[in-house]
């Protein structure tokens, strides 16, 4: 009988447009709101914001979780998704998301495109980000 090796993963949303001060400040909060207001049972989500050499500032956050997602942070996410996806409307900026480096859509000013809420529910058995 083999036994399943967990599978690390990763979901990271990031800003694609100019990221300044205000939104890197905005999208930092996001996150520590959802790594402080839900106790997770895996990894929280951290924030990052860096100027990698010779690039543009890359601001978002991200999620490190071993596969499967556990059932006890699918409320965090859902929540670190609202907050992004109120980050996105108030500064009028989108953020890529990304599983395991593959883009699977954006959160727009005008919310979560559906294909990445359908990728989402899918990967993490979410259910409430009509939104």
């Amino acid at each position: 009988m083999n036994a399943v090796t967990p599978k690390d993963r990763t979901l990271v949303a990031y800003v694609i447009d100019e990221a300044t001060d205000d939104v890197a400040e905005t999208i930092i909060e996001a996150g520590r709101r959802a790594r402080e207001l839900h106790l997770w049972d895996g990894s929280a989500p951290r924030e990052f914001d860096a100027v990698p050499d010779g690039s543009p500032r890359t601001v978002g956050v991200g999620l490190h979780f071993t596969d499967p997602f556990p059932i006890g942070d699918r409320p965090g996410l859902i929540r670190l998704l609202e907050y992004l996806a109120v980050a996105a409307e108030q500064l009028d900026v989108c953020l890529e998301l990304q599983i395991d480096e593959a883009p699977i859509g954006l959160i727009a000013p005008e919310g979560i495109q559906p294909w990445a809420i359908d990728a989402l529910q899918k990967e993490f058995g979410l259910i409430d980000l009509s939104a």
